[in-house]
């Protein structure tokens, strides 16, 4: 009544509005809206988030050609990952209808000609993305997105004739970006659909494997060079946040396996030309370190009874942590790492002397909720 009324005239008003449609799944109304023509048209055209908006809704319904073609022009003029997201949903939906249609016909059409085109097109699409300036990482990210999401789907093969396959592609994107720090923030959700059965939620020991072999020829030539600049140390880094991951899904239950390499990255982390410098990489070093032992401790006196020896290890771990902390006391992370095994320990006094350290300002315990 109000849109009709014509009293919805602000864009925070018609987000409010749409998200109430939306959780009612009242698909239909949110469209009568976003693509009719009135007061809020020209509104609606030049906010990205209600254009994104649009998209997603498209595919919802199922509008799939012309979800493709509007997330591809919006990517032709600015990135944004959730059109990204869309684009590919999109054009796996297509394929996937395409599939479904010939094999309701011949039986098997998994390399249908028409779907083959259109995964490939999509990925020639994504890499032609990656050539303009500054948006190689997203377009890239996006094409592991691809794989991934054909993969989800059940169309394995095709991914590996058009992308190489998801594990082939995640590594691609390490090599490329793995001196970013972000690198691990953004490949990790797809470490985990590789390795991790959707269903069963069981570990596929096969792609394990796979990504541990692969993980094997980097890491240690990545540690060698992590002296010659930052952005080598932080690729080292990011590769010893994936060993971490790998180990974790690999549900590893022997504490010896988990301090295996702590010397090499205390030696870097505190007693190097990079750490008397206070790199970022150093700090990032330590607390992986750290992170290590508290795991060895966790799962070498998992028992009631060992909870002296539970203890002795993460007093251990922080030990590492003040270190970290002492050589570079602006790292937040080390901080609050430590305030947990510290409270963890009923050593409420250090704990709370290293939170008044962090001087948290009131916004900020947003981010710490």
């Amino acid at each position: 009544k109000a849109l009709a009324d014509g009293k919805l005239k602000t864009v925070e008003e018609l987000r409010v509005y749409l998200d109430v449609l939306d959780m009612q799944n009242k698909h239909s109304a949110m469209a009568d809206v976003l693509f009719a023509d009135g007061p809020l048209s020209e509104k609606i055209i030049n906010d990205p988030d209600l254009v994104t908006q649009r998209i997603e809704l498209l595919v919802k319904t199922h509008e799939y050609d012309k979800a493709i073609e509007a997330a591809m022009k919006c990517l032709e003029i600015r990135e944004n990952w959730l059109d990204y997201k869309h684009y590919i949903a999109a054009s796996v939906a297509k394929l996937g209808l395409i599939i479904k249609d010939a094999n309701a016909n011949l039986g098997s059409a998994e390399f249908d000609p028409e779907a083959l085109a259109i995964a490939e097109n999509a990925c020639a699409t994504l890499n032609r993305w990656a050539q303009i300036r500054g948006r190689a990482r997203g377009a890239k990210l996006a094409l592991v997105e691809l794989a991934a999401t054909l993969d989800t789907a059940g169309y394995t093969e095709i991914a590996t004739k058009t992308l190489n396959g998801l594990g082939n592609q995640i590594w691609a994107y390490i090599d490329q970006f793995q001196s970013k720090t972000i690198c691990y923030k953004d490949i990790m959700p797809y470490l985990i659909i590789a390795i991790v059965e959707p269903t069963s939620k069981t570990v596929n020991q096969q792609a394990l494997e796979f990504h541990r072999k692969q993980l094997e020829t980097r890491v240690d030539s990545a540690c060698e060079s992590a002296t010659q600049s930052e952005d080598l140390a932080q690729s080292w880094v990011n590769l010893e946040k994936i060993r971490y991951l790998l180990q974790a899904l690999s549900d590893d239950v022997n504490p010896e396996n988990w301090v295996l390499g702590v010397d090499r990255l205390l030696q870097y982390g505190l007693d190097s030309n990079q750490a008397q410098k206070k790199q970022a990489s150093c700090s990032d070093i330590v607390l992986i370190a750290g992170q290590r032992l508290i795991q060895a401790s966790f799962v070498g006196f998992s028992e009631t009874s060992q909870r002296p020896q539970l203890h002795a290890g993460l007093f251990a771990a922080l030990c590492v942590l003040e270190a970290g902390i002492k050589q570079n006391d602006g790292s937040f992370l080390l901080k609050l790492y430590a305030i947990r095994i510290y409270l963890f320990l009923s050593c409420y006094e250090r704990a709370r002397a290293i939170y008044d350290s962090l001087n948290i300002k009131n916004v900020q315990f947003d981010t710490l909720g």
